[in-house]
């Protein structure tokens, strides 16, 4: 039997040896110094791993759009070698329906009032809307383009915008325009064309005539445009086609790089975009024209810019397709942003006139990202050393 001395002695040991047990818990657990050193580290190792991320994303993007580039290059190359080396047809004009460049940015001197479109350098003020010199104009119908897109300002957002949607179809009456000479050349020839099918004298010297059930026309001397037509349907269909040609709506209104006509703005780079795309094309800025001037001294170019849309001949043309993406790849973009690569076409100063071959051919000579960025730009902005090392390989 324990005696009360010995029982509060052994209250006493127990006592010490809980206190010595949380002591020892106590020089265990983390002074809250320490806690907060260990966030700190935490934090700064994690955003270290997020902008490595985040840089490593956005090189990959990059090295993405670089490759579409290249793809529609080579594309648009096979596309023309296979269809009499014309450039493709009905591609989207970067011009809305109110006659203004389609961009997004409301600095911009003649943007969309959409508020909706491109929201690149070449949005800001790259890209500058003019009705099209007829060199212009007859050199790219030599070329094959005479049809473009225009955008509606009403639509929904940016990807649709060159159509409009009724029980399940696609409409394009309001947006495809034809593309005719400032002094309506094409038109004029057309009336006339029209005019003399009843059998009389062309003014120029071409004849109508009805033999034996069936149409001869000789065609003016001046004009390639019209006939021989050897029979009554190919002469039908000869007026038609005339026909179509003042029915169409029309326009001569596209979207032109000229020199002084960039510049820089919000978040954009310091190098003037517009010169950048001029020498990277190999051009002097000496050497490219400004619409609405006169071509002087060593112009020899005007440089139109086109975006490769939907409906694009090069998407139906002999199954070869040149798969643009939805989305620029390189920056996150809205609905209301435009979405398609831009092609760059050098377009000779003067011409041999309508329907007369061209005295240089157009030249496609550039694709730039959705935003307006050229390759070497990219490359040189957006990719880091071994990024560049594994595209150019």
């Amino acid at each position: 039997m324990e005696t009360p001395e010995k029982d509060e002695k052994t209250k006493t040991m127990k006592l010490n040896k809980l206190r010595q047990q949380a002591g020892r818990a106590i020089r265990k657990a983390f002074t809250l110094v320490e806690l907060l050193v260990v966030v700190a580290i935490i934090a700064v190792v994690g955003a270290g791993v997020a902008v490595t991320y985040n840089n490593l994303d956005d090189q990959a993007k990059t090295a993405m759009e670089v490759s579409d580039i290249a793809i529609l290059k080579k594309v648009t190359k096979h596309w023309s070698a296979i269809n009499d080396y014309k450039i493709p047809n009905e591609m989207d004009s970067l011009v809305d329906s109110e006659g203004n460049i389609y961009s997004s940015y409301s600095m911009h001197a003649t943007a969309s009032s959409s508020g909706k479109g491109l929201n690149g350098p070449l949005g800001y003020a790259g890209l500058m809307v003019h009705a099209a010199p007829s060199a212009v104009l007859s050199n790219l119908s030599a070329a094959g383009m005479t049809l473009t897109y225009t955008h509606l300002v009403t639509a929904a957002n940016a990807n649709d915008s060159t159509f409009t949607m009724s029980n399940g179809q696609v409409v394009t009456t309001a947006t495809k325009k034809t593309l005719v000479a400032g002094n309506s050349t094409l038109r004029t020839n057309a009336q006339e064309f029209i005019a003399n099918s009843d059998g009389s004298d062309l003014a120029s010297g071409g004849t109508h005539d009805y033999t034996a059930g069936s149409y001869s026309y000789t065609a003016p001397t001046n004009n390639a445009v019209f006939g021989p037509y050897a029979s009554e349907a190919d002469w039908q269909t000869g007026i038609a086609a005339q026909q179509a040609i003042l029915s169409a709506a029309t326009t001569d209104k596209l979207a032109f790089i000229h020199p002084g006509g960039g510049a820089t703005g919000p978040g954009l780079a310091a190098a003037n975009p517009t010169l950048e795309i001029i020498t990277n094309a190999g051009l002097r800025p000496e050497e490219v024209a400004v619409p609405g001037v006169a071509p002087s001294g060593q112009q020899k170019y005007y440089l139109v810019v086109m975006g490769f849309g939907k409906f694009a001949s090069i998407n139906r043309g002999k199954s070869i397709r040149s798969d643009t993406p939805s989305y620029g790849k390189r920056l996150a973009q809205k609905d209301s942003d435009y979405n398609r690569y831009l092609a760059v076409f050098r377009v000779p100063a003067t011409s041999g006139g309508f329907g007369g071959p061209p005295v240089e051919p157009v030249a496609l000579i550039d694709v730039l990202s959705p935003q307006g960025y050229s390759v070497e730009y990219m490359r040189r902005t957006f990719m880091n050393d071994q990024t560049k090392l594994q595209d150019n390989s």
